[in-house]
């Protein structure tokens, strides 16, 4: 059985490639994710809640994800 850590760094690109092509902050994105909202939204980009999420790069957008 595959082990789901093997495919992180590909499914972190993807959400990468996401971030790159938004135009507001991290915290904005989150909110777009279905349940990801107020409150949610705020503890997922806690790190990043004023960083426009186009400044993001690979490790930080894995590390928003852990």
């Amino acid at each position: 059985m595959n082990d789901p850590e093997d495919s992180l760094p590909a499914i972190v690109n993807h959400v990468l490639q996401l971030f790159q092509s938004f135009s507001g902050s991290v915290r904005d994105l989150i909110t777009q994710f279905d349940g990801c909202t107020g409150r949610k939204a705020g503890i997922i980009a806690a790190n990043y809640t004023k960083t426009p999420a186009a400044e993001l790069g690979f490790n930080e957008t894995e590390g928003a994800f852990r």
